[in-house]
């Protein structure tokens, strides 16, 4: 057996959003090792191939911003990271990078994951774009207009497991980049 990796493993609690109805915050995180033989190391699972593809990740939560970042390194992407969608655009502009891939938080403050999306598109940025919400996905669609009629965005409902965060970004990129 050899050691494969150390993966991050998120815990989500529910609070009351003061009035706002509840909200998720990320309560605690902490790594396991992964251990597996010789032979199954070849088959790392989603997003395990060391790519080097930009991924710029969006969310107002520093804790998610922070195990996400990890998560992505830790499986060879390039990670531009924002905690807004103001924040996102001096990003781009800093490195001069087009990222492969926009993984936003939706609702944020300054400007939220549709309107960074929306500036993005003027720039002429046709990337897969994955919005992440704790919020109903029916609600978060309604309220901006995101449904499957476009094949580029897909909705990632908070909580998720980080394996399904890696898996999304893999067949969005194997779908709309590769």
């Amino acid at each position: 057996r050899k050691m494969l990796s150390e993966v991050l493993v998120a815990n989500w609690r529910e609070f009351d959003a003061g009035g706002t109805g509840k909200d998720l915050r990320l309560d605690k995180v902490y790594t396991l090792s992964l251990h597996m033989s010789d032979k199954s190391s070849k088959k790392m699972g989603p997003g395990a191939s060391l790519t080097g593809e930009t991924i710029l990740v969006v969310d107002d939560d520093r804790q998610v911003l922070g195990v996400l970042r990890r998560v992505f390194e830790r499986h060879g992407y390039r990670v531009l990271s924002a905690s807004d969608g103001r924040e996102a655009l001096e990003v781009l502009d800093t490195h001069q990078l087009k990222p492969n891939l926009v993984l936003t938080d939706i609702v944020m403050p300054e400007v939220s994951g549709p309107e960074l999306v929306a500036q993005l598109e003027e720039m002429e940025f046709k990337v897969p774009i994955i919005y992440m919400s704790a919020y109903a996905p029916r609600e978060i669609a309604d309220r901006y207009g995101l449904h499957e009629s476009t094949p580029r965005y897909r909705l990632l409902v908070k909580p998720f497991q980080l394996n399904d965060v890696l898996q999304a970004v893999r067949e969005s990129l194997d779908k709309y980049v590769g």
